[in-house]
This record gives structure tokens, sequence and C-alpha cells, in this order.
């Protein structure tokens, strides 16, 4: 059985080796880091009064600014009302998670300056923040043209120069299940999964944690592009399994399932259906959704767009 486990994750780890060497030209169609930070300070300038623009941190190797976009009546003012987080582009090949995040705070703000009276009325009450590039570094590296760059820039290898031993999996670097994650791919730098030295080891994990801390958010949506595995799903919290500590399905089940099923059947296509599934989530490692919730008690969602990462 440990032989067989152990072929597996090398062609696993085989197989998101070769996948490094698939690049493409970045499509100019998609915000560049750069590009996307503008549009936000184009914003903030029309709009001083419900939009702010903040670094919440900076990226591990790069020191790029990791910004925070906030929508609400008083934005400049932290007020006592309940906080929503939208965020993307934790995995710098998916880039259109970046694209949703910064199309939102575009839409949100647009409809409430036009008197849409529903998100008048959110905007009024909630403190909403987007994060639309958590690891803009390798977001930087897609926009050269290795577009199936998937994590950060770590020198994993302390040679100074970017190779396919570095990065890591920003996704997989929490604290909550960390230890949890045992597999080859998790555990080797060569991998577009590798979970990193030791939990909150990236800078880029370490923002996303205090924010989480300052704020504790009630609602998080975290959105994606499949890499691999499945498309067009919303991932809830949570199932752990008794045999990793766990309890099984988590306590606020119920709520977690109706939540995320409302989420997904809101997804429609342009012929007005939805192809979208609430799926519950795994805690099996260091992922960002069963972080918030477990310590924020957050009902943190992963959504996964489209069936490619472009």
């Amino acid at each position: 059985m440990k032989k067989l486990k152990l072929i597996a994750g090398m062609v696993t780890l085989m197989a998101v080796l070769s996948n490094h060497a698939n690049a493409q030209i970045f499509p100019s169609k998609y915000h560049t880091y750069a590009e996307g930070i503008a549009e936000l300070q184009g914003l903030v300038a029309a709009h001083p009064d419900i939009c702010r623009l903040d670094s919440i941190g900076y990226s591990n190797r790069d020191s790029l600014t990791i910004y925070q976009f906030k929508i609400s009546d008083n934005a400049s003012v932290e007020e006592d009302e309940p906080a929503v987080f939208f965020d993307g582009g934790v995995h710098a090949d998916e880039i259109l998670g970046p694209e949703i995040v910064l199309n939102f705070c575009s839409d949100i703000v647009s409809r409430y300056i036009n008197g849409d009276t529903a998100i008048q009325r959110y905007v009024n009450n909630y403190e909403i923040y987007a994060i639309p590039f958590i690891n803009p570094e390798g977001h930087v590296v897609v926009e050269g043209g290795d577009t199936d760059w998937r994590k950060n820039k770590s020198d994993n290898n302390h040679n100074g120069i970017l190779d396919y031993h570095d990065g890591v999996d920003n996704n997989r670097n929490y604290d909550f299940g960390f230890d949890l994650d045992t597999t080859i791919a998790g555990n080797t730098p060569e991998s577009l999964e590798y979970k990193g030295p030791y939990a909150f080891s990236e800078s880029e994990d370490r923002s996303m944690r205090d924010i989480g801390i300052k704020y504790k958010p009630i609602i998080a949506v975290d959105y994606h592009s499949p890499t691999y595995g499945r498309s067009e799903k919303v991932y809830y919290n949570w199932y752990w399994y008794p045999y990793n500590g766990g309890h099984g399905m988590a306590p606020d089940e119920g709520s977690m399932l109706n939540i995320a099923r409302g989420f997904a059947g809101s997804i429609v296509n342009d012929q007005g259906d939805s192809s979208y599934e609430a799926r519950r989530g795994l805690v099996d490692k260091g992922d960002f959704k069963s972080y918030y919730y477990y310590h924020f008690g957050t009902a943190a969602m992963v959504c996964e767009v489209s069936d490619t990462t472009i």
C-alpha cells in the first residue's frame, strides 16, 4: 500500500512539473497587477467617500504591495459594522479570480452612485473588503509569459534566481490543517502544491491572517479557476475525518450548505442557467476557507469559476 501511494504521489508530482513547461502569452484582455491597482486607485480618486485603498502587507520575495480595497459609506472610518471579504489571485495562474474581484469593485461602486437601493443598503450597513491579488508576485510571473506559474516566488533553494525549485502554494500555508497535509506534493518544493517549510512561513498568508484577526468577517468568498480538479463548484466548510482528529461535518453544516447552495444557484450563464454545485470541502490542508471558519466562524467559501485557469 505504501509503495502504491508513493507511485501515485510521484505521478502527481511529474504531472504538475510537466504542466509548468506549457507556457503561453498572457492575454492582453486581462489586468496586469499594475493595471488592476491603477483601476482601484481611479475609483478612490473619483469616489473617496465610499472607497479606500490600503496596504495590508507585502509579497514574500519581491515585496510587492498586497492591496485591500474597501467599500463603505464612511470608507475612511472603521465602523462597528459586519465585514465581508472577496478575494482572488492566491494561485497566480488562476487569473479569473482577480478579474472577478476587480469587476465587482467597479460594478458595486457604479450601482451605488446610480441609486441602486439594494447596493446602497449593503454599502451603508457593511464594510466590504476586496483583495484582488493575494499573491501579486506570482501574478507578475504569469504576466511575463509563464502562465502555468501557480505559487509565490519564495526562494526555496536559496540560489537567488527563480527556478522550478521555488515557490509556495499560499493556499496550503495557513496553520489550521497544515500538519494534516502529509502528501508528497504538499511536502515537495518543486510541486505546485508545496505547502512551505512551516505554517505562515509566507508573508502573504500572514497578511491574510492579520486582517482576519482584525475584522473577523461574517462572509468570505475566495475566487479560483481550476488548475486541476473540479470546475464550477462552490466549496463550503467542511468534512473533517475522525482519523485526522476531526468530528465529521461542521457544526454549521445546515447553514453553510444553504448559503453555498444559494450562492451557487445565483451564478448563471448567458442563457440564464446555473451549472454550479455546492460541495462540502475537506479539512486536509492549510487552506484559507478552513482557517477562516475555524478561527473566526466565517462562512468562508471557495468558488471555482470556469473549467480552466485562463
